[in-house]
């Protein structure tokens, strides 16, 4: 947390320092994420969840700028297990089989440094790529929908690495208020598992966003 809340006063720092024009954004979407590196993980599916954050972008000409931000992510993935279940039956051996179905997520704190390129001099379209780091907050589980209430937490690193690429267009509203939408790949490079994986595989994250965002130009 304290490493989180130094960001935000670098973040803003850069902000009310910089000399030449400053575009501040909000912005909030939907991730379609998941495991690799493994077997077991090569078994789940994608699944859905939600992102959001604010971002500062550095024009340096009118082609290029940097952006960076802070971004909270949720990053699930889903399975479903057989199971046998015991009854209620008074006689201990009866069971009943059936499938549960499991969903994984892992929360961060994102930090993306990225490099903007524009294809047009009014800054419509435009692609963007970089590396971010994540920092691991909490993870959760539900089995059929409810919460279970056990500590994973430890199997975790407490940061991930991993390489960003997007496309996106703007909008014009105003001379300094712009809509955009975009679609970003986050790329996990590093072993998040804190434990040994079986097969000596790995733990690796990747997510798609669709953001929507909302800017002004300072």
């Amino acid at each position: 947390m304290k490493k989180t809340i130094l960001l935000v006063f670098f973040l803003v720092n850069i902000a009310t320092q910089a000399q030449n024009k400053i575009i501040l954004s909000v912005s909030s979407g939907a991730t379609f994420s998941n495991i690799r590196g493994n077997n077991f993980a090569e078994e789940n599916k994608y699944d859905f969840n939600y992102v959001g954050g604010i971002g500062i972008e550095k024009p340096i000409n009118n082609k290029i700028s940097i952006l960076t931000g802070l971004n909270y992510e949720n990053k699930s993935f889903k399975n479903e297990i057989n199971a046998a279940f015991f009854t209620n039956s008074m006689d201990p051996f009866v069971f009943n089989e059936g499938t549960l179905k499991v969903k994984v997520t892992l929360q961060y704190i994102t930090l993306p440094v990225l490099f903007r390129y524009y294809f047009d001099n009014e800054s419509h379209f435009y692609i963007n790529s970089g590396p971010y780091i994540g920092f691991f907050l909490n993870t959760t589980t539900r089995v059929d929908g409810d919460k279970i209430n056990e500590d994973s937490n430890d199997i975790f690193k407490k940061i991930d690495i991993g390489w960003s690429l997007g496309i996106g267009k703007k909008f014009k509203i105003t001379e300094k208020n712009k809509l955009s939408i975009e679609l970003r790949d986050n790329l996990g490079l590093l072993n998040i598992s804190d434990v040994p994986v079986q097969g000596n595989g790995t733990v690796k994250t990747n997510s798609f966003n669709l953001i929507l965002g909302y800017e002004f130009n300072l």
